[in-house]
């Protein structure tokens, strides 16, 4: 899949829309960067920036990252991180670098002022049948999560082999709302699951689960 570049001040995915670099063959799905300062939304059910691989492909999944891209004297292209202010995902939609196929899933490389997850929004580096991709969260001030928002790299979903991603989360505060069931997961069905690694300087009623909890 081709590589995707969105830059200016504020990006708005709704109603459905979303910014895609899939792969149904046997390459990579491309790289999006989202070289965005204010603001970013993505709102609705289906709505979301997704470098996923399709059923049956056999590449691994692309990588979504906030950062300016240059190029160099090379003629190579540089990355360099760069924070949004504000990122809000809500009602559905979702940062999506999973892999349908045989391939591994992507990564999620995100800084922002701000981040919220709220009404079943997701940050998915999952696989069905290979090892989840790794997803690194720096947020300035605060995390939300809200009602069963999902942060996941788990890992052969179809009962496959694969070992789960790693995430690592750096945040001012973390915070969910008890009992409206939003995960942060790292497990496999079949493999290891990843690590997950997070500093905060408070984290508000989130809980770590084990396997009964979690069949429970």
């Amino acid at each position: 899949g081709g590589n995707l570049r969105v830059s200016g001040n504020k990006l708005e995915v709704t109603g459905g829309g979303q910014l895609r670099t899939t792969t149904r063959g046997q390459g990579d799905a491309g790289n999006i960067t989202l070289d965005i300062a204010e603001k970013i939304i993505l709102e609705g059910s289906n709505s979301g920036l997704f470098a996923n691989t399709a059923l049956g492909s056999e590449g691994k999944g692309g990588n979504i990252v906030t950062g300016k891209l240059t190029e160099e004297d090379n003629g190579s292209n540089l990355i360099t991180p760069q924070s949004v202010e504000n990122l809000a995902i809500r009602n559905g939609a979702k940062i999506g670098v999973d892999s349908e196929g045989k391939g591994e899933g992507g990564e999620v490389e995100i800084q922002a002022g701000s981040l919220t997850l709220d009404n079943k929004a997701a940050i998915s580096a999952e696989t069905t049948s290979n090892t989840g991709g790794d997803i690194n969260l720096k947020v300035q001030d605060v995390l939300l999560m809200r009602n069963q928002s999902n942060i996941s790299t788990t890992a052969g979903t179809n009962e496959q082999p694969g070992d789960g991603g790693n995430i690592t989360i750096s945040s001012g505060f973390l915070v969910t709302v008890p009992n409206e069931n939003s995960d942060i997961t790292a497990n496999a069905f079949e493999g290891s699951g990843g690590k997950i690694n997070i500093a905060s300087e408070r984290i508000f009623w989130m809980e770590p689960r084990n396997r009964e909890d979690l069949v429970d």
